[in-house]
């Protein structure tokens, strides 16, 4: 256990199968990044976060009477019908416009393919994980150094869940439109 507490278990345990919905997501974002067709991830987002968002105020009504720690699986929870349903809207797309490209495409050297393929994939894989890697970090670090800076646990960890759960998101909503309409 790298977060050393037990609250932590059943929102880790929901959240785990937005992990391969998010990677199938960003593969099919890929497709129709490469295929210059940017507005459709871009609107998906949107709609993803909007989805979210709605799955978060139910969520969190539902969760209230429980405690910490089903308001967070409640936020999990929507967090996995978001990529959920993002998924599933760019699959559909995909099998929609995948259908006219197969006609058209030609046959290339497999080398060159996936030479071209992994040339910009290694920096952005890279980027994604060394972002991962630090958000995890402030998520242990944070909570420990405030416990140092003499706030109990339950202090330090109310802290680091106001500032990254309503703070931040606050701060970072201009840019969910922003950030999607900027790809198109």
């Amino acid at each position: 256990y790298i977060l050393k507490d037990s609250r932590t278990i059943y929102p880790i345990m929901v959240f785990t199968p937005a992990i391969v919905f998010i990677a199938l997501s960003a593969v099919l974002k890929g497709y129709f990044y490469g295929m210059e067709r940017v507005s459709i991830p871009s609107i998906i987002d949107i709609g993803e976060k909007a989805i979210r968002l709605v799955f978060l105020v139910f969520a969190t009504k539902y969760f209230m009477n429980m405690g910490i720690e089903f308001i967070c699986v409640g936020a999990m929870l929507a967090m996995v019908c978001g990529e959920l349903l993002s998924l599933i809207l760019l699959f559909s797309f995909y099998k929609f416009y995948s259908k006219t490209k197969i006609a058209n495409r030609k046959k290339s050297n497999s080398i060159l393919l996936i030479r071209s393929i992994l040339t910009p994939l290694i920096p952005l894989s890279f980027g994604g994980n060394i972002e991962s890697i630090l958000d995890m970090i402030d998520a242990v670090l944070i909570p420990s150094k405030l416990v140092k800076a003499g706030f109990t646990k339950s202090e330090a960890l109310s802290i680091f869940g106001e500032l990254t759960g309503m703070v931040i998101p606050l701060l970072y909503f201009p840019m969910i439109i922003i950030a999607s309409l900027s790809t198109t």
